[in-house]
């Protein structure tokens, strides 16, 4: 009896330390996804700036194109 029950003890504990390994892991994966957001949305702020610099620099070319051609 007391065989039995110390192997359902060391089973739950083992259990409980795969919970907690579990819990980790998915902790680390939560802040791994907040920093890919961040990430991202920074990506997108300066990908809006490189667009309206390369829309600027379309439009001055076009004008100076039109410049020359006068």
């Amino acid at each position: 009896m007391a065989a039995a029950a110390t192997s359902i003890a060391d089973q739950a504990s083992s259990q409980a330390a795969a919970a907690e390994e579990s819990s980790a892991s998915l902790e680390e994966i939560t802040s791994m996804t907040r920093q890919n957001a961040d990430h991202s949305s920074t990506a997108n702020t300066e990908m809006q700036h490189t667009k309206e610099i390369a829309e600027k620099a379309s439009t001055f070319m076009q004008e100076m194109n039109k410049a020359m051609g006068e």
